[in-house]
């Protein structure tokens, strides 16, 4: 009888999780638009002037943190991947009273040294066109927040970097944050 009941409970957890992920992409509460919320994956475009070996040179940079195995900036090994940046599986993480359910994304999550209101650093906007007017947005109960990851294979000469946005929405009754990635922008770049 407790198997049962806990197989009930979990499919009952399971289903309500896809009703709140549904919930905030289909309420528009968040205020997001069709132009915003798609699958319209778009390449990220150089800016004049710069190119693959800009943004491997700031991968590689102290001031760049990729959080696979070990926080490490970019490691190359003979001009190939040293280690794999896999894929992020969804999961749930608890702060304080709070949970943050998060849904999984290509890739692994990297950050580099960003203390702007922009959603990335000056190098980021630096380098590539689409980043310099992507903004974090925080709204009553929905916050927007822009990350990068990283993803590809031991020994490959090549990656593949991502813009996702993420889109939270609180709900103060469960005390749970639900997040929902959406992948807005990507290139692949060699490895020079």
């Amino acid at each position: 009888m407790n198997n049962l009941f806990r197989k009930f409970f979990l499919c009952s957890f399971a289903i309500f999780i896809i009703l709140i992920s549904n919930l905030v992409i289909s309420c528009g509460s968040n205020n997001l638009d069709n132009t915003t919320i798609n699958n319209n994956v778009k390449e990220l475009n150089y800016k004049e002037g710069k190119n693959e070996n800009d943004i491997n040179s700031l991968l590689m940079s102290v001031e760049t943190k990729i959080y696979s195995d070990k926080v490490n900036p970019l490691i190359l090994e003979n001009n190939k991947l040293a280690i794999d940046y896999k894929d992020t599986e969804s999961y749930r993480t608890k702060n304080s009273d709070w949970s943050y359910d998060v849904m999984g994304y290509k890739g692994t999550y990297l950050e580099v040294d960003n203390i702007s209101n922009y959603a990335f650093s000056k190098s980021i906007r630096d380098i590539f066109e689409e980043t310099t007017t992507l903004k974090n947005k925080d709204a009553n109960k929905d916050y927007w927040s822009y990350f990068l990851t990283i993803s590809g294979k031991k020994g490959e000469s090549e990656f593949t970097l991502r813009i996702y946005l993420e889109v939270g929405t609180y709900y103060d009754d469960i005390k749970l944050v639900s997040c929902i990635n959406f992948e807005r922008y990507k290139k692949i770049i060699k490895i020079l």
